[in-house]
């Protein structure tokens, strides 16, 4: 084993730790919010892919990995290519990192990685989202070396139109991505900033890109694609 691959391990097996230390004292100490559960269009949707990566799954060179705000995009057609799209509505850090053999499988060549916004909405400190995600990371890194790993910045949200007492805001989503840049290039992947993409001059979702207070219209959707496609092969 290289010297190269050897670190790659420890980073990443660092960070599992790091993660799991964490992750117990932020549950320990804010036991306040519902379990996250999934529903059955939810679990329906991650037993397709779990079904689509068994026996010989089929290979894409462009796989998009995420919650609902990858889910609802038609990639295929943005993209003008073939897309594998793995994206799961309500899906946390946790839930994606929990179905990475699936991803693993496929063998993409580039990765494109975009999640966190349903853990600040239930409540997560930007802080600790950013070492769950980079726990994350960390993980994709080590189990496809050759891949190109694309982390994509938390978009944009519409602060008016979110709950009063919501967590998420335009500022947490501002110190969220300020965390996973840095986390990004220590693990040595690419970074993206889409929310400078989609944001006003407040900083908050463009309206013309908006469909509600964090989803996409089809403006929005063509913007984030456009800002995707540097990164393809």
């Amino acid at each position: 084993m290289s010297a190269g691959a050897r670190t790659v391990r420890w980073i990443a097996a660092l960070s599992l730790a790091v993660n799991a230390a964490v992750g117990a004292v932020y549950l320990a100490r804010h036991l306040v919010s519902p379990a996250h559960t999934r529903s059955s269009r939810e679990q329906a949707r991650g037993a397709l892919f779990h079904e689509l990566a068994t026996g010989s799954p089929a290979q894409r060179d462009v796989v998009v990995l995420g919650d609902s705000l990858t889910e609802r995009a038609e990639w295929w057609e943005l993209l003008e290519r073939p897309v594998a799209n793995r994206g799961v509505a309500g899906d946390t850090v946790a839930d994606v990192r929990a179905r990475l053999d699936d991803i693993v499988a496929i063998e993409p060549r580039v990765l494109f990685v975009l999640v966190g916004i349903n853990d600040l909405a239930a409540g997560t400190p930007p802080d600790v989202l950013a070492m769950t995600h980079a726990g994350l990371v960390g993980e994709l890194r080590w189990r496809l070396p050759h891949a190109r790993i694309v982390v994509e910045s938390l978009l944009p949200v519409r602060d008016q139109l979110v709950g009063r007492d919501d967590k998420l805001t335009t500022a947490a989503v501002r110190r969220s991505n300020h965390l996973l840049e840095r986390a990004a290039a220590g693990a040595g992947t690419d970074w993206l900033d889409v929310n400078a993409a989609l944001a006003d001059a407040t900083g908050e979702l463009d309206p013309r890109y908006a469909s509600d207070a964090v989803h996409l219209s089809p403006a929005g959707y063509r913007a984030w694609a456009a800002a995707l496609a540097p990164f393809l092969p």
